[in-house]
């Protein structure tokens, strides 16, 4: 979005790397720093420089990813070389695309003489037409293809061949918006993939400078510093600082008021922005500035669908902080009201919730919750209830359950059990009054909870209840879920009612479109490792390699653990002690259900064995025997004072509630949607007040403190 306002000047909100100021010169030495305006990112060209046969580069939009190869092409002397497409979103003709990606490997150098010109064939035809014409290759082509999130499901299978069956002279780059679904395990293992993701993409200190110097603003270090770390390299709002210094009297003052104090910035800004529109259109951007996106009829009604960045909506909320405080909280009501009527239950349950009326809230979320979670975005309901103060959670036998249930469906094994209480609690205090949607969710999410306590009988017993209730309530992203779990639990009496069930889970959604979605994912390596132990490691193989389309990031930590165990094993069973080992080590190194760091043990002790590495497999294999150990009894931890010398803050409780979890600062921060700086910084203060020096001393005393759930007293198995 361009905001422009009544003044010539515009101010581009989309970021960009390319940064030009008063000045089109960049002040400093342009030749290390800058080239043609484009802010040199040298360790990126690094990594590319040294990439293997395929290197995904992922970021959201505008964080840089095309003008980051355009750059490293032209830097690189590759033009002659370089194959570039770009998918359209709106044009998914196939057949026009790989005519594109035919049509620029044959404009290149090596690939002129070889690539013939296409009549009107189909996207496997063309697949096998290239690999023919490519198979004399002998010099290097770059194939760059932009925006692979784009491609349709065929389009992502033929490129998956080509990729798969390509000369070794041909390499790929692709940029994605998001982690793509091809399956790459195997280059993976081979260090042939090189993978450039979205905090890689994010500026550094001196890649800052650059851009600041491009335009035309120099700073001292300490200024760059607070800026740098406001903005946390995001090059939008780098390119924003730099827009709003270029020209400013002090920049100085105003870069640490930036990072210092954010109401003197929107007043600099506000008046620059703001100084020439009229007092309506003023009025109109202060009192829509309260929503994430604007339709028309909710605009004219809070009186106007388009998007305020998130630094301008700030800003613009000051505005109406100052103009009309005593009108913020009624907005946000009558907004939750008109998203709540039109079928937005997520944005009506956050501007409840911004309004503090958490009546309200509750209520918002009870009815909308399933619907949300059942369109694939558990993630958001996650967010929407540690959103609540934790007394309305309690207070409340719905949410409680909504609370639990989210977080079942999110893998947290280290809370399994305190989750499959909590759940069995609200389930008994709320039975009567839960509609069957949520009946069916609690009963699936309970038998997904309870083999973590040893419960394998109870689980199957829910589990079938539940999958029983989602078919005849006609719930079938339900009862793909309940399948895949119950043929998980099965598995521990059966390979064969696991495989069954596996079947059907995996079948029914594919029946919907839902294949490739995470709610399936766990039914495809719990079926190949059922099938391992039948002796039928090809239908393994094939039932593996398909399940990686669905394992992406927003998959749960047990889901993505257990194809690691079961890509192991099957390495092992198929003669690859090497590639085994490769695929085992995530496992090793995680929180997964002792059960299988144990067996995850054993194997990698196997496949050591297998290589020749003697010593280490002998100390592999103690690790696994010595957690399969009855456990000693542990050393008493000191009992913590009754009272805290401070309370702790309902942030500070939020990110309390992850210490247990394996997540580090960065992962707790994208879950609380907070800055890296912010979650240290509780951290610290959490420390301070439980008298903590460590992370493991922390949660003693907070549990001792019944601030969190005690340990449960069995083993995860």
């Amino acid at each position: 979005m361009t905001f422009t306002a009544s003044n010539p000047r515009t101010v581009p909100l989309d970021p960009c790397l390319k940064v030009t100021g008063p000045s089109e010169k960049p002040a400093g030495d342009p030749v290390r720093d800058v080239a043609g305006g484009v802010v040199v990112r040298r360790e990126l060209f690094e990594r590319l420089n040294r990439a293997g046969r395929v290197t995904e580069v992922s970021g959201p939009a505008g964080s840089g990813k095309s003008v980051l190869l355009r750059s490293w092409i032209d830097a690189a002397g590759l033009a002659e070389q370089a194959a570039q497409v770009s998918v359209p979103d709106s044009d998914r003709d196939p057949r026009r695309f790989w005519t594109s990606v035919a049509d620029a490997l044959r404009d290149t150098a090596p690939g002129s003489a070889l690539i013939r010109p296409l009549t009107a064939l189909d996207g496997w035809a063309v697949v096998e037409r290239l690999l023919a014409d490519l198979s004399p290759l002998r010099d290097r082509i770059w194939l760059v293809i932009d925006d692979v999130h784009a491609l349709g499901s065929a389009e992502t299978r033929q490129l998956e061949l080509l990729i798969g069956r390509a000369p070794a002279g041909l390499r790929f780059v692709l940029a994605t918006r998001h982690q793509l679904r091809l399956g790459l395990h195997r280059l993976r293992l081979e260090g042939e993939l090189t993978e450039i993701r979205a905090a890689s993409l994010r500026f550094g200190r001196d890649e800052a400078r650059a851009l600041f110097e491009a335009a035309g603003v120099r700073l001292s270090e300490s200024a760059l510093a607070l800026l740098h770390e406001r903005t946390e390299g995001w090059a939008a709002g780098l390119r924003l600082a730099a827009l709003s210094l270029a020209g400013h009297p002090d920049p100085e003052r105003f870069a640490a008021e930036f990072c210092g104090s954010e109401r003197t910035v929107a007043e600099d800004l506000l008046a620059e922005v703001l100084e020439r529109q009229s007092e309506e259109a003023r009025r109109l951007l202060a009192r829509t500035s309260v929503l994430e996106r604007v339709s028309g009829p909710l605009a004219d009604l809070l009186r106007s669908w388009f998007r305020y960045h998130p630094l301008l909506a700030d800003l613009l909320e000051l505005e109406l902080r100052d103009t009309e405080p005593a009108e913020l909280a009624a907005l946000h009501g009558t907004a939750a009201d008109w998203f709540a009527e039109h079928g937005f239950g997520a944005d009506a349950v956050r501007h409840a919730q911004a309004a503090r009326d958490w009546e309200r809230a509750s209520r918002l979320l009870a009815d909308h919750w399933l619907g949300i979670t059942l369109a694939g975005q558990a993630a958001t309901v996650h967010q929407l209830v540690t959103a609540f103060p934790a007394d309305a959670v309690t207070a409340d036998a719905e949410l409680t359950a909504v609370a639990a249930a989210t977080a079942l469906m999110r893998g947290s094994l280290a809370e399994a059990e305190a989750d499959q209480l909590r759940l069995a609690g609200a389930l008994d205090v709320a039975q009567p009054g839960l509609d069957e949607d949520l009946r069916a969710l609690a009963l699936i999410s309970l038998g997904i909870a309870e083999p973590w306590s040893l419960r394998v009988r109870e689980a199957e017993g829910h589990l079938e209840r539940g999958v029983a209730l989602a078919r005849r309530i006609g719930r079938p992203q339900l009862e793909i879920n309940g399948l895949a779990h119950w043929g998980l639990a099965a598995s521990f009496r059966s390979s064969a009612l696991a495989v069954e069930r596996g079947l059907q889970a995996i079948e029914l959604a594919q029946r919907h479109g839902w294949g490739g979605e995470p709610s399936v994912a766990i039914a495809y390596p719990m079926l190949a490792g059922s099938l391992i132990w039948q002796g039928k490691l090809q239908e393994a193989e094939r039932w593996l390699m398909e399940g990686e389309y669905a394992l992406r990031s927003e998959v749960e930590p047990a889901t993505g653990m257990l194809f690691h165990l079961v890509r192991g094993l099957l390495e092992i069973a198929q003669g690859n002690p090497r590639a085994a080992t490769a695929a085992l080590a995530p496992v090793l190194d995680s929180p997964a259900p002792q059960v299988w760091l144990i067996a995850g043990f054993l194997l990698a002790a196997s496949a050591r064995d297998a290589l020749g590495e003697r010593e280490a497999a002998g100390r592999t294999l103690e690790r696994g025997l010595d957690l399969a150990a009855p456990a000693t009894p542990a050393t008493p931890v000191a009992r913590p004072p009754e009272r805290l010398p401070e309370p702790i803050s309902q942030a500070e409780a939020r990110v309390l509630r992850f210490l247990p979890t394996s997540l580090s600062a960065p992962e707790i921060a994208r879950e609380l949607y907070v800055s890296v700086n912010t979650v240290r910084t509780h951290m610290r203060h959490l420390y301070d007040k439980l008298g903590a020096h460590r992370r493991l001393e922390a949660i003693d005393r907070a549990r001792a403190l019944g601030l969190l759930a005690p340990v449960p007293q069995r083993a995860l198995y």
